[in-house]
């Protein structure tokens, strides 16, 4: 069910998304800025919290939304007008409840899917 962008934005404000973030990223010790093959900065994905949110209001009003992480972090970057790194797209995809699968141990990128 897609809630109304006031709705969301209100329950994002009620979350505290560094908290939740650091539960993913102990969850998923691969998960980085560049994606979940562990190449890339740690620190640097949490310092992407501001761009997390934003994509996670995204995948909110694009329910349908479903592919590869990079696919769908260029269309968000595009509507958002708003860089984003690969592992800041999927750690909101994860954050927002979507199911993201590994593509292969070695590529960063994650199929995501539609909301449920």
């Amino acid at each position: 069910m897609r809630l109304p962008p006031y709705v969301w934005c209100q329950q994002l404000m009620e979350r505290d998304m560094e908290e939740e973030l650091n539960v993913i990223m102990d969850k998923t010790p691969g998960l980085d800025h560049l994606g979940v093959a562990g190449t890339g900065d740690r620190e640097e994905l949490r310092r992407s919290l501001p761009g997390i949110e934003r994509a996670m209001a995204w995948l909110n009003e694009n329910p349908e939304a479903d592919g590869s992480s990079y696919e769908l972090k260029h269309k968000a970057e595009e509507a958002l007008d708003y860089y984003l790194p690969n592992g800041a797209l999927i750690a909101a995809a994860m954050l927002a409840g979507r199911r993201c699968v590994e593509i292969s141990p070695e590529n960063p990128n994650v199929h995501i899917h539609r909301a449920n």
